[in-house]
């Protein structure tokens, strides 16, 4: 038997590309961790992820994503979601933590990321101090070990959230919780030493001031209006001004109408520390606003800025300016869409958030009260910055309906061409092209494996052998690249199949929307613009499904008929 050339081994060899690791570190820090505050200070994650980093090959560090006061058990973090993002859009392929507990301590979420989701796309994850790498097959036994450790972490932090929990309620009780110094209602300022509230001796005068003028009976608007005038600083912007917030937009913040209406219904002002208007039931749960009932009020809790008698007669002056509007405004109540369009609605003239708005007509109107979504910018401007203008949600509701409808019409008909395109018998032209290019590459080993043969027998000389070498290899080389070339559209047209799939699938739940549901909502969307005219710019997030299935055109265009007849064009 003649002996197998190396020249093929080679060139096979040299063909293989190398793959780049395009890395992100992430580090996470939260209330949690206790005592090991300084153990898992995000420098310190930092410096244990560079350490490892160091030490492995064809990687390339692109990011560092932080979260810096978040809870494990809450995945809703921002750079967590923007390494998410970047890991769905390629823009990362591994990731490096310090520990698992640091991506996460819910051992369901936590387990459906490691172990389904990174497999699934091909991303790298590495533990540094779990000595777990997924690209390394003996990371197995650590790999088995994981979902014990989040459960661990699961229950370990639950366990810290009732002990704080329950240390914060009996401080509650005692009236010796402070809250933190963003906190602290305007007027006043944080004593930690005395484990109590100090009265701002700059701020305090405004206090008594907009309580004295809601006294007289001027409007919340013209109270903002009056200080925004004045250059009195808003509570936003003295904290800006002070360090306390550090944000650039409170450097400009306002006086608002909403912000006078809350400080004139404040018990705060009398010296009462109050507890509980806002809370959770359980670690993970929804925060919720509770009954006055379920307040914890602690008396004579620190000084009081204003005196029960100026309070008494700033609600007398509410309550009668709510009766005289109940005469001339209908107050029904309003469920609408709140929760559904919940940071999904952007300003097109300034880019900030809309929010919802409760708009109530007057009584001879014969109308109901309807949900607006107006400019924050706007109304958290006091008015000064952008312009008023709003949408009705009746409006964008339908709006939205009849793009997710065009939306699952347009599945309908992919899924129907996608049918066709599997079972069709005419084949894939890629996958031919794919294929033929590979029988040349083997045709051309075969040759050169021959050439080894001819030569040994003496069927041709040395200078033949190194004329034919010569040729083969560089018709070998320029085939090796036809067929990259074509491994790639093949991928990519593969890729774009699975694309189109999982949005069929998503959307094979629904046929028409008879109602809107979050769930469709951030399945489809990812944002809404509106515009000052009272149009929108509905951004989905499945672009358009066109554009990557080219291939399934004919299929398109058939109605999912595999016979070439073409009836109706989409």
């Amino acid at each position: 038997m003649a002996r197998k050339s190396r020249f093929v081994d080679v060139s096979t060899i040299e063909a293989i590309e190398t793959v780049v690791w395009k890395t992100a570190f992430y580090l996470r820090l939260s209330d949690e961790d206790g005592e090991n505050v300084e153990q898992n200070s995000l420098g310190n994650q930092r410096k244990i992820c560079q350490a490892y980093f160091n030490k492995l090959e064809d990687v390339e560090l692109v990011r560092v994503f932080s979260d810096n006061g978040y809870t494990g058990m809450n995945y809703d973090r921002p750079d967590f979601n923007a390494l998410y993002d970047a890991v769905m859009n390629g823009e990362i392929n591994c990731i490096i933590v310090k520990d698992v507990s640091r991506f996460g301590r819910h051992y369901i979420m936590t387990s459906e990321f490691l172990q389904r989701l990174f497999p699934s796309m091909g991303v790298r994850f590495i533990s540094v101090n779990d000595d777990y790498d997924s690209l390394n097959p003996k990371s197995d036994v650590e790999g088995l070990l994981l979902p014990f450790k989040m459960i661990v972490n699961d229950s370990y932090v639950k366990d810290i959230a009732k002990k704080i929990r329950s240390s914060i309620t009996s401080k509650m009780n005692a009236g010796e919780y402070l809250p933190s110094a963003s906190s602290i209602l305007y007027g006043y300022i944080r004593n930690p030493e005395m484990n109590t509230l100090d009265i701002d001796a700059e701020a305090a005068p405004v206090v008594v001031r907009i309580f004295e003028m809601r006294a007289d009976g001027i409007s919340f608007n013209q109270i903002a209006d009056t200080l925004n005038k004045e250059g009195v600083p808003s509570p936003g912007r003295l904290r800006y001004m002070r360090g306390v917030t550090l944000h650039p937009r409170y450097a400009t913040c306002q006086w608002s109408r909403s912000t006078i209406r809350k400080f004139v219904s404040e018990p705060t002002y009398l010296g009462q520390r109050i507890h509980g208007k806002i809370k959770r039931d359980k670690l993970g749960a929804k925060k919720t606003k509770r009954d006055r009932s379920e307040w914890q009020i602690v008396e004579n809790s620190h000084p009081a800025i204003i005196s029960q008698e100026l309070y008494d007669r700033v609600q007398f002056v509410n309550e009668a300016e709510l009766e005289k509007q109940s005469h001339y405004f209908r107050r029904a109540p309003v469920t609408g869409y709140r929760e559904i369009f919940r940071d999904k609605l952007f300003c097109g003239d300034c880019g900030s958030r809309m929010i919802s708005i409760r708009f109530n007509h007057r009584i001879s109107d014969n109308k109901p009260s309807e949900i607006r979504y107006q400019c924050n910018e706007f109304l958290y401007s006091g008015r000064t910055r952008c312009f008023n203008h709003y949408t009705r949600e009746d409006v964008l509701v339908m709006t939205v309906k009849n793009v997710i409808n065009g939306q699952i019409k347009v599945a309908a008909r992919i899924q129907t061409a996608l049918t066709a395109y599997k079972k069709s018998k005419r084949g894939n032209p890629i996958a031919d092209q794919l294929q033929a290019v590979r029988l040349r590459r083997k045709q051309l080993e075969v040759k050169i494996e021959r050439l080894i043969e001819d030569l040994t027998e003496g069927i041709i000389n040395h200078e033949e052998y190194e004329y034919a070498k010569r040729k083969y290899a560089d018709e070998y080389d320029l085939v090796l690249i036809e067929e990259q070339e074509i491994e790639k559209r093949f991928k990519s047209q593969q890729e774009s199949v699975d694309r189109a799939e999982l949005w069929v699938e998503s959307l094979k739940a629904y046929s028409m929307v008879p109602k809107l549901d979050k769930a469709i909502v951030d399945l489809l969307i990812e944002k809404i613009i509106v515009f000052p005219d009272n149009t929108f710019h509905i951004v989905l997030n499945f672009k358009d499904p066109y554009k990557d299935f080219a291939f399934l055109s004919d299929y398109l265009k058939t109605g999912g008929r595999s016979n070439g007849r073409s009836k109706k064009a989409i």
